[in-house]
């Protein structure tokens, strides 16, 4: 005989993990050019990644750093203060081969997103 519950069971299981959140999981870089990752036996090709715009070579910020007050000299003369009020600050190393990131796929696991690199402390 039958359960008449399973299939109500089975049916609620799989209807409420539709919309679990995703979890983040740990790639590794196996190649830059193309961005490849390996995330277990799967490999994930650049079509299928996105990146936080931090982890990419050549990442820039603005700055703006106030002037202060300093002390010192220069072969110009002395200086009196320091500050960058209006700049850019270039990042020019990004993810290298054999690095761990961070990964969370969209809800349709197609994509998967490059949180962070990640190390051991």
């Amino acid at each position: 005989m039958r359960n008449p519950y399973s299939a109500l069971l089975n049916h609620m299981r799989t209807q409420g993990s539709k919309n679990n959140t995703p979890y983040v999981q740990i790639g590794l870089v196996v190649s830059l050019n193309p961005l490849t990752l390996k995330l277990g036996d799967l490999q994930i090709g650049k079509e299928n990644l996105l990146a936080a715009d931090y982890v990419l070579p050549n990442y820039e910020r603005k700055i703006n750093i106030p002037t202060t007050p300093a002390s010192g000299s220069t072969t110009e003369g002395s200086v009196t203060s320091v500050g960058v009020p209006d700049g850019e600050i270039k990042f020019t190393d990004g993810l290298r081969v054999d690095d761990l990131v961070a990964l969370i796929p969209t809800l349709d696991e197609q994509t998967y997103i490059i949180l962070a690199k990640v190390v051991s402390p």
